[in-house]
């Protein structure tokens, strides 16, 4: 369910879907508020039950005398450390720096030491030293980014997309709805629906994402996005979940009335009772499954 449809139902939940734009109490934008505030308290509650979820792959390249990197964008736990030959590499999240590298000293001087990592705060760090160019792989955790949907600018190419600048006099549903973001990488790994338009039905992960430009790679469109198209982020979580971020939304424009407010919460955790049983059962079915749009991912 991608996020222009995640609206519609909160819309419709809010019994204002046969209003036109003025007559409707709540404006797209706020309700896109509500929907990213939802998604990021659906983070809290999957970390909270130790869910491993979403989980992204990146690459971190090295280069001779460094030994220290920014971890990426959005980076919330690592999950898994591999090097170029598939083998794992160990790691250890830790705050002490200078022990952790006395410790690996030690381990070394002893004749049982290898290639070891450690991460602390944003930073990911080799030991022992890093000597020639190498390029790890990093399984983790990841922050959501904001979601937002418009229309696709003239720029966006068969491998692009340019997210819109704001435009506060289009019309809807040319006009975006959401936020969008300038720092690099910050949309890798969440998806991107082509949802009406030229080239409607397409979805692609993100790649990359230049924040200066506003431009987001993929993989190629089979027909690419021109003016006429409209996109939609799609939020990484399992689909299931998408639901649980839409009555989170929906709450949120029904707390004037108490009534209302507590029977969506009421059934909001029984709701979210059943995702966690089915995310158990997925988790049971097959440990190495990733990602729910992207089963061809092998780790």
């Amino acid at each position: 369910m991608h996020c222009q449809e995640m609206l519609i139902d909160v819309v419709t939940n809010l019994a204002e879907e046969d209003l036109a734009a003025g007559e409707r109490e709540f404006k797209y934008a706020q309700i896109m508020r509500w929907l990213n505030y939802g998604q990021d308290k659906l983070r809290l509650w999957v970390a909270q039950k130790n869910f491993n979820h979403p989980i992204r792959s990146d690459s971190i390249v090295t280069s001779s005398g460094t030994n220290e990197y920014d971890l990426p964008e959005g980076y919330r736990k690592a999950m898994l450390l591999k090097d170029s030959n598939g083998v794992e590499i160990p790691f250890v999240i830790t705050r002490k720096q200078f022990n952790y590298n006395i410790n690996t000293s030690i381990a070394q001087a002893r004749g049982n030491y290898a290639q070891r990592a450690y991460i602390y705060d944003r930073t990911i760090g080799f030991a022992p030293n890093i000597t020639t160019a190498k390029t790890y792989t990093l399984l983790h955790q990841f922050r959501p980014a904001g979601l937002h949907f418009s229309t696709a600018p003239s720029q966006s190419g068969l491998t692009t997309v340019q997210f819109k600048l704001d435009d506060p006099d289009a019309a809807e549903p040319s006009r975006r709805v959401g936020k969008i973001s300038i720092r690099d990488d910050y949309y890798n790994g969440m998806y991107i629906e082509i949802y009406d338009g030229t080239g409607q039905g397409q979805l692609r992960k993100i790649s990359d994402y230049a924040g200066s430009t506003r431009i987001c790679t993929v993989l190629a469109w089979t027909t690419a996005p021109d003016e006429t198209s409209l996109y939609a982020l799609v939020s990484p979580f399992f689909e299931e979940l998408h639901e649980a971020i839409v009555l989170w939304a929906t709450i949120r424009g029904c707390s004037k009335d108490n009534t209302r407010r507590e029977l969506f919460k009421t059934d909001l955790n029984d709701l979210l009772d059943l995702f966690a049983q089915s995310i158990k059962d997925r988790q049971t079915q097959n440990p190495q499954y990733l990602d729910y749009k992207d089963p061809e991912y092998e780790i």
